[in-house]
This record gives structure tokens, sequence and C-alpha cells, in this order.
């Protein structure tokens, strides 16, 4: 069963090019390649990304992730203005998962929360130490 970790955004990604674009800077910043990106059974590119399933893929079987957008209240992401949150889960590698969710989170959140505590047993991360749990397990 997957697991996952939660990033509240203050703002949504506008579509899947600029996704791309984040996810691969963050890739890039660990000094690893770029993984595929698509949405789930669809070639749609400039589609919202709002309640959309996409599919995050890289060299091996387990650098493989999925992440879900959708909104919601202060409640759920525990700060004023964070309006969305973004699911990233995986069934294989956390620090894969654990790069999607930082490249997010370097967009236009302020914390990680690691309900599934798989990368090292956290609860929640703000950017700067999940940049040193990642460091550390690369």
């Amino acid at each position: 069963m997957a697991n996952s970790m939660y990033v509240p955004l203050a703002m949504m990604p506008e579509d899947m090019n600029q996704l791309k674009t984040l996810i691969s800077k963050a890739f890039d910043f660990f000094g690893l390649t770029a993984p595929g990106i698509k949405f789930y059974k669809s070639l749609e590119t400039n589609a919202n990304l709002l309640n959309k399933f996409i599919m995050i893929e890289g060299d091996t079987n387990d650098q493989q992730c999925w992440v879900s957008f959708s909104e919601c209240s202060a409640d759920i992401s525990e700060k004023e203005g964070y309006n969305y949150i973004a699911d990233v889960q995986t069934r294989g590698s956390w620090v894969f998962a654990g790069i999607v969710a930082y490249g997010l989170c370097q967009f236009s959140g302020y914390v990680v929360f690691n309900d599934s505590g798989q990368l090292d047993g956290q609860n929640e991360y703000t950017p700067e130490s999940l940049r040193s749990t990642l460091i550390s397990r690369i």
C-alpha cells in the first residue's frame, strides 16, 4: 500500500509544463536526471492540474510516484493562504518521492507533512530540513 507526503501550496502550478520545470529543477539540484512526468492515461500538457492524477517515473522500477492536487482549507494546510495540497505517493523510493515533494514545496509551499514517516520517521519538514535529509540519503 502506498503512503503519502502532503505539500500545502499557496498556488498551483499553472500546467504540466510548469510542473515539469519545477520538478526538473529539484532533481537537477540533487544532481539527478529529471524524471518523466505525464498525466495518467492522457497526453494533455496544458490542462489544469487540479484533481488530476500525475505519474512521475525515473530510470528504475522503484523510481516512481504519483501526485494529485486538490483544494483544501487552512484546517488541513495548517496555514492561512495555502488553499491547495499536493499528495505525493509511492510504493518505491521515498528519496525519489521526497525530491518531488521538495520541488513542490520550493515552488509555493512552506512545509512537507510526512504522514507515512517512511523517509526517516520525521512528521514534517521545512524545505531546508527536507533538503538536508535527502542529501544524506542520495
